[in-house]
């Protein structure tokens, strides 16, 4: 079974050192890098490829690059052509997928909790006006800066970076 071209392509412009193969005895696609001779040896990831099935895509100098299997790939995710956001993805250093992963969660935690503040100022806005609301009034003289600070709106922190301080002051990742 032959990849599209246009797959082919994307992925060669993608990243030069990525090469589709066909893998016949499990019938999927597989995801190659080629190693350089002397990286092969010493690498951890990956299997040789070598007599498995065709390769597709530019040619190489196999004397100086080696092919080595790093995933297979389901024959429905090289037609649609989703191996291409897969690689993507992988391309990507780990350190900026935590710190995406961090800022998309601290997002979604400001976002509950804009909510909840929404609903409990409705909530008191609404005990006031009948009536039953039991507030304490407290003399200005009391009140100190850092209060008067609070209520304009000055210390207010957003919560949306708190699981990318977490990361970067040395605490566990959370992905």
């Amino acid at each position: 079974m032959h990849p599209p071209n246009h797959i082919v392509e994307e992925l060669y412009r993608v990243t030069k050192d990525a090469r589709l193969g066909w893998d016949g005895a499990s019938k999927t696609f597989a995801l190659i890098q080629l190693y350089h001779t002397r990286d092969s040896e010493r690498t951890f990831f990956g299997d040789f490829w070598r007599g498995r099935g065709p390769v597709f895509g530019h040619s190489y100098d196999p004397l100086q690059k080696v092919p080595m299997l790093i995933a297979h790939v389901k024959p429905e995710e090289v037609f649609s052509g989703k191996v291409i956001p897969m690689v993507r993805r992988w391309l990507t250093p780990i350190k900026e997928r935590t710190m995406a992963s961090a800022r998309k969660k601290g997002h979604e935690y400001q976002s509950q909790l804009n909510d909840l503040a929404e609903a409990g100022g409705d909530r008191l806005y609404w005990q006031a006006q009948r009536g039953t609301s039991s507030s304490t009034q407290i003399a200005n003289k009391f009140v100190t800066e850092d209060d008067k600070a609070l209520l304009r709106g000055d210390k207010i922190k957003g919560v949306e970076n708190s699981f990318v301080e977490k990361l970067t002051t040395g605490g566990m990742p959370i992905v």
